[in-house]
C-alpha cells in the first residue's frame, strides 16, 4: 500500500467523523459561549471548514479558497477568516444550513485533490515560515495540518457539546 492511500483514507475518515460530530448541532448550541476562554461550537465549526478550504486550495493547489471564490458571501459565516482569535470566536455568527453546504463542497474538493495526489507529491515541502512553523515535508503537513486539524477541532467541539449535555464524538 502506498502512503497516499493512507492519507486519502485518513482524510475521508476525518471528514466523515467531523460531519457526524456536528450533525446534531443546533443554532442555540452553535452560539453557546462556554466558560473560560473556550470557543463556541459555531466558531470552531467555521474555523475548521475554512481551514480545510484554505490549506488544500492555497497550500496544495496554489489557488484561492472557496470562501473567496465559489462560496464568497455564501459560507454561512458572518466574517470568514482563517485565524480564530477569541474576540472573533465570540462574535462570529453562523447559518448552519449554509455552513453545512460550504462544508460539503469544501470536503468534496479536498477529497478530490487528495485523490489526484501521487507518491511523488509526498516528496514536496510546504513553506509555513510566515506562520512561524517553517518548511515542512508534505507528509507532516498532511498529517498534522490538514487531517490532524480536523481531529483537533472535532475534539474541541465534542468537549463543548459535553458541557451542553450532548454526545460529542459519534463513536
Amino acid at each position: 500500500m502506498d502512503a497516499m492511500i493512507v492519507f486519502r483514507d485518513a482524510l475521508k475518515s476525518a471528514h466523515k467523523y467531523f460531519r457526524a460530530t456536528v450533525a446534531d448541532v443546533t443554532s442555540e448550541d452553535a452560539r453557546y459561549v462556554p466558560p473560560g476562554i473556550a470557543h463556541p461550537i459555531g466558531s470552531r465549526y467555521a474555523h475548521c471548514v475554512t481551514g480545510d478550504d484554505f490549506l488544500v486550495h492555497v497550500f496544495l493547489q496554489g489557488g484561492a479558497p472557496l470562501y473567496e471564490t465559489t462560496f464568497k458571501n455564501k459560507t454561512g459565516i458572518s466574517a470568514p477568516r482563517l485565524d480564530a482569535p477569541l474576540e472573533w470566536a465570540r462574535a462570529v455568527q453562523v447559518d448552519l444550513p449554509a455552513l453545512t453546504n460550504y462544508m460539503d463542497a469544501t470536503f468534496a474538493a479536498s477529497e478530490a485533490h487528495f485523490d489526484s495526489m501521487t507518491e511523488k507529491d509526498l516528496e514536496r515541502t510546504v513553506d509555513l515560515t510566515a506562520a512561524g512553523v517553517g518548511v515542512l515535508p508534505m507528509p507532516v503537513f498532511l498529517a498534522d495540518f490538514v487531517i490532524g486539524h480536523l481531529h483537533d477541532v472535532m475534539g474541541e467541539i465534542s468537549a463543548v457539546k459535553g458541557l451542553l449535555g450532548k454526545k460529542g464524538y459519534p463513536f
